[in-house]
């Protein structure tokens, strides 16, 4: 029930916002806005994720910026625009998410779903109790690119075999305090 209630309030009180959003990133880089994704949810099913554009278009053809040592995402990867630098820091990417939520696809707070190809990284029980998450755990505790992958699945682990209202509600709180810090820590 707090996600689709959660999803419906935010979906309309972040609309001028997220219309904001859409209208920048076209200026920026033209369409499409929307980034759509193959992505692995609650056990083992595939759904069509959406995210605000945050890279050049056509960037899963350009070289992915990881460092190799330790498998961690480059927080500068030059496939990410000037507005989607923004974003990400901000998590205003993730706003489309919302309407998975709406879809039963995904929850307000879990593990996250990965793309397809990068699900093989992670064991997949981590999503074998509950939905993934627009916002989880480890995005409260240290983004992508200060937590490995092990540190990250072991998070979402964590989160899935203990998870409760209340520790929902603190990453809720958590997440939106790192946004409107934007994302200083």
């Amino acid at each position: 029930m707090l996600d689709v209630v959660g999803a419906s309030i935010l979906l309309v009180s972040l609309f001028p916002l997220m219309s904001l959003v859409a209208l920048l990133i076209v200026l920026e880089d033209g369409m499409p806005f929307i980034f759509s994704q193959t992505r692995v949810g609650y056990k083992g099913n595939r759904f069509v994720a959406y995210k605000f554009r945050s890279m050049v278009r056509d960037a899963d053809k350009l070289l992915v910026q990881v460092d190799d040592l330790s498998g961690k995402y480059l927080k500068t990867d030059k496939r990410i625009t000037k507005i989607g630098s923004f974003i990400r820091r901000t998590s205003i990417d993730e706003l489309p998410q919302l309407i998975n939520v709406l879809r039963g696809e995904m929850s307000l707070v879990g593990p996250r779903p990965f793309a397809e190809y990068d699900a093989v990284n992670y064991p997949e029980d981590r999503l074998d109790k509950v939905l993934p998450g627009i916002t989880g755990s480890w995005q409260v505790k240290g983004r992508r690119w200060v937590l490995d992958k092990s540190a990250i699945a072991k998070i979402d682990r964590e989160y899935s075999e203990g998870y409760n209202f209340l520790w929902d509600l603190y990453i809720i709180f958590r997440t939106i305090l790192y946004i409107v810090t934007l994302g200083n820590r």
